[in-house]
């Protein structure tokens, strides 16, 4: 009824702070606020929020709590006053929900470092965005290091990108090599142009696992090793790729703009019916990339646009549709 049968989603303000009564009791309090936009459609969630407060000792204490009005307090108490480590709202993320939920660089360290769940830890990384690269390499590398899943090591790779210290340097050339090939391709994204100490690794890529790298590494080493680019096609030049014929779209489009214009034929008959539609759809991509129209491929496009495949018909009209 909340979710699906209204609109929206909530979106929560999460604030906390450390009281003490008269007595000295000493708790953790957890101020949430519903802040979504309140109309016809779209309430007040009412759901159950498991709350964790971590201390630096290695323990934690647990309270599940029903969120129901626009504002809630949760008490949590710490009877043997311990050093908050981090807090957790929602851990495992059970609720599909927004948060803003800000926390000092410490705790979002802690949080990145020690959190059960990996998405726990994911949204702590997330978190270090804003935080200045000189503050936080080290940090990211080690985690980097100590992580295994994709979402968390690419989300270090993107935060590194710009990063030219050693600690960043080693951290891009172990991503090359990983086992896991989303790894190995937030890698070549977080690289832009290929400083030279890694060509030899990217090189190797050209005969990657994943179809995708294999066309990213062409593409990446032709843009920074230009004096290289007639190798870099002879090495690939009977490669397809995967749906679309990726790799050979993306050599076709270098041969092209490097002044082999004889292979535009073949381009040109990648737009024909005789193809999938996802062969067709790169090929009119590649067209209007290289900025390239004559009378037979603006009419193998207005045939496209009547496709009922509406991806088809979509990459032809968007083509036609270049000025």
């Amino acid at each position: 009824d909340q979710w699906v049968l209204r609109g929206g989603e909530p979106s929560f303000q999460v604030a906390d702070s450390v009281a003490t009564d008269s007595n000295g009791n000493v708790s953790t309090l957890s101020r949430v606020t519903q802040v979504q936009e309140i109309n016809e459609l779209n309430g007040l969630f009412r759901m159950p929020v498991r709350f964790e407060v971590h201390y630096k000792d290695g323990t934690f204490d647990p309270l599940e709590v029903w969120i129901e009005n626009q504002e809630t307090v949760v008490k949590l108490p710490n009877e043997k006053k311990k050093e908050i480590l981090y807090v957790l709202f929602d851990p495992g993320r059970k609720v599909l929900k927004k948060v803003d939920f800000p926390q000092p660089m410490a705790r979002r360290m802690a949080q990145a470092s020690h959190a059960a769940e990996m998405i726990d830890r994911y949204d702590a990384l997330v978190l270090l965005r804003d935080v200045p690269l000189g503050l936080k390499s080290n940090f990211l590398a080690e985690r980097f290091d100590a992580e295994r899943f994709h979402l968390v090591k690419n989300e270090i790779l993107k935060q590194l990108a710009n990063d030219s210290g050693s600690a960043a340097v080693l951290v891009k050339g172990k991503a090359l090599t990983d086992s896991d090939a989303l790894v190995r391709k937030g890698a070549l994204l977080s690289l832009g142009v290929i400083p030279g100490h890694y060509r030899e690794t990217v090189e190797k890529m050209l005969y990657d696992s994943s179809f995708i790298n294999v066309e990213l590494s062409l593409e990446l080493l032709c843009i920074s090793f230009p004096d290289r680019i007639p190798g870099y096609l002879e090495e690939t030049r009977d490669m397809e790729g995967w749906r679309g014929k990726n790799i050979r779209m993306k050599w076709l489009e270098i041969a092209i703009m490097t002044g082999q214009e004889d292979y535009l034929e073949e381009l040109k008959n990648y737009c024909t019916p005789r193809y999938e539609f996802e062969t067709r759809i790169n090929a009119f991509l590649l067209l209007k990339r290289i900025g390239y129209r004559d009378d037979l491929t603006m009419r193998y496009a207005r045939e496209a646009e009547k496709h009922w495949n509406r991806k088809l018909s979509g990459a032809a009209r968007e083509y036609l549709n270049e000025k």
